[in-house]
């Protein structure tokens, strides 16, 4: 903002991060589906905005093949396999 503060901002990544400048956020909080295939697309943009320390997080990443949420386990698996 303008004063320097900041305020939360609610929406879906795709709307506004590819219009954001890159290397810009020191934190971005994914919320997906939790599917594997859309995990892993909520991942590329964010990994092109945050800072080189910053922090791409999230919740529900569940270890269990049977858990409805294992597909971000999986994502993030794969995701951090390739990021080396």
């Amino acid at each position: 903002m303008a004063d320097g503060s900041s305020a939360p901002y609610i929406c879906f990544d795709f709307d506004v991060l590819p219009s954001l400048l890159d290397d810009c956020f020191n934190r971005i909080d994914l919320d997906t589906s939790h599917t594997c295939a859309d995990t892993m697309r909520e991942f590329e943009l964010p990994e092109q905005k945050t800072t080189a320390t910053g922090i791409i997080a999230g919740g529900n990443r569940e270890a269990d093949p049977q858990h409805s949420f294992h597909g971000v386990y999986v994502a993030v698996n794969k995701f951090m396999k390739r990021e080396g």
